[in-house]
């Protein structure tokens, strides 16, 4: 026995356009076990955008939504360590991340959430490949921006063993900033000496940051030619 329920609204009022987009997903997502499905749309609606997939806007625009769980989930880890300041949280650094879990190659909005929760959790290459492989034999060989997502998520593990603390375009700049109190931070006269020799006059140096003018160099290019200097 099915049962039904009507809304009402004073027609003389009108309604918002984003009233009418919440109707609209109401209406769409009648199946059992929607609930999810309807949460998305709404998060959607007040301005994360298509975050599930190449398209993004408002506040998570900026990081991306998997760096936006990342974030959350390295505030928390943070807090734990401050008990122990011997210890030092595994943070990953600010990075300009690309790619994304197509539509087409995993169609369920709450398993790509899932994915990117897992994949953003990631702190090592050993856990990465491990993953990596996970996903290639339940799911197939990954499409290219996948394979883009894995690459880039790689760099960023990489960043973090070097010290970097972000990675940021700045108009024609690429900044790279470094955590001076890292044990892992350390740049030697040989490391300048490299960087030098590999980016030429397009390179500047300041406490704790090297900056280097991208022109028509490929940003990928740029991180890992630094990441093989240090």
């Amino acid at each position: 026995m099915k049962k039904q329920r009507l809304l009402f609204y004073p027609i003389d009022k009108g309604i918002s356009k984003t009233a009418l987009y919440r109707l609209d997903a109401i209406r769409e997502f009648v199946e059992l076990g929607s609930g999810l499905k309807i949460a998305l749309r709404d998060l959607e609606i007040r301005g994360a955008g298509n975050f599930l997939g190449a398209e993004q806007s408002g506040h998570l625009k900026s990081v991306g939504y998997h760096l936006y769980i990342q974030l959350l989930k390295e505030a928390i880890e943070d807090a734990k360590y401050q008990k122990d300041s011997s210890l030092e949280p595994v943070v990953l650094p600010d990075f300009p991340i690309t790619g994304f879990i197509p539509e087409h190659f995993i169609k369920d909005e709450g398993e790509r959430l899932s994915i990117y929760q897992q994949l953003v959790s990631v702190k090592s290459k050993k856990e990465l490949l491990h993953v990596e492989e996970e996903f290639l034999d339940k799911y197939g060989h990954p499409p290219k921006e996948l394979q883009e997502f894995y690459k880039n998520l790689d760099l960023r593990i990489l960043a973090f063993e070097k010290g970097l603390l972000s990675v940021k375009m700045e108009e024609n700049i690429v900044n790279f900033t470094f955590k001076s109190e890292s044990s892992r931070f350390n740049i030697s006269v040989n490391i300048l000496s490299k960087l030098v020799c590999e980016f030429g006059n397009r390179i500047r140096f300041k406490a704790n940051s090297i900056m280097i003018r991208k022109d028509d160099l490929q940003l990928e290019d740029i991180i890992r030619g630094v990441l093989e200097c240090l």
